[in-house]
């Protein structure tokens, strides 16, 4: 697998990843057993490990990187899901540790290429990430997202609560007659945090708020479902380099056909 693509910024201000994800979809009829990818992948126990036998499922997580990497196989589907930099104690993303786009990819790309060599054939494929980039104010960022946005008018000042979603579908330049779905979704969020400081009187409490504003960027780029045949092994690799190229155009380029 060739070098992930550099990001591009269209501004100063940088996508940060808060989450990537790789997912692999199997046929129903094709049961899977993911008993042995944890320790084959990452090559050390889980710190936690959730078994459901009955419903087929299974969770494993732990410490990867200075983030958190978690596992999680259903009978139709994994998901290899790392947060790349993670606050223990919230149980959330660290905003203020955030790697760049680029580096979270270099980190997570070499689980997915890990796990492509003990895969069972998948019928699809997706790569996910949630980015974002810090902004002091609402009007901020979205000035910002009207750079990605052409098509859409953003009044930055006298607007709230904005969300676009889009699919833009491509034909696969590796795969013959495979499609892939281009899902961005794009917001402005405001994340309140609150701080406690318990005194020797438990009810005595005192709060302490700050805000996390962020223009964010959510990706989902992924082989169609009606893509009805089986992607062989050895394509899982190509596959997936192409959807983290789709996904790094728009994330270079904005909303483009």
């Amino acid at each position: 697998m060739t070098n992930s693509p550099v990001v591009k910024q269209k501004t100063e201000h940088m996508w940060r990843a808060a989450v990537v994800r790789l997912s692999v979809f199997f046929l129903p009829e094709n049961p899977v057993d993911a008993s042995s990818w944890w320790d084959t992948i990452v090559a050390e126990p889980p710190e936690n490990r959730n078994l459901q036998p009955r419903a087929g499922t299974r969770q494993e997580e732990g410490p990867f990187e200075g983030g958190r990497l978690v596992l999680t196989v259903q009978p139709d589907r994994a998901d290899w899901v790392f947060i790349p930099a993670f606050d223990q104690q919230a149980g959330t993303p660290a905003f203020d540790r955030l790697p760049d786009y680029d580096s979270a990819l270099r980190i997570f790309r070499p689980i997915a290429e890990r796990y492509f060599k003990i895969s069972p054939q998948p019928s699809r494929l997706a790569f996910g990430a949630v980015l974002n980039s810090t902004v002091p104010d609402r009007p901020t960022g979205y000035r910002l997202l009207a750079q990605y946005l052409n098509n859409v008018k953003i009044d930055p000042d006298n607007s709230s609560d904005f969300h676009y979603q889009i699919n833009r579908r491509r034909v696969s330049k590796n795969i013959a007659g495979l499609l892939i779905n281009r899902l961005s979704k794009w917001s402005v969020t405001i994340t309140k945090f609150s701080q406690f400081a318990l005194g020797p009187v438990i009810q005595e409490f005192v709060i302490s708020n700050h805000d996390h504003i962020s223009a964010n960027l959510e990706l989902d780029i992924n082989t169609v479902p009606e893509h009805q045949t089986l992607i062989f092994r050895e394509q899982m690799p190509t596959i997936f380099m192409e959807l983290i190229e789709l996904a790094s155009e728009i994330a270079e380029q904005g909303d483009v056909p």
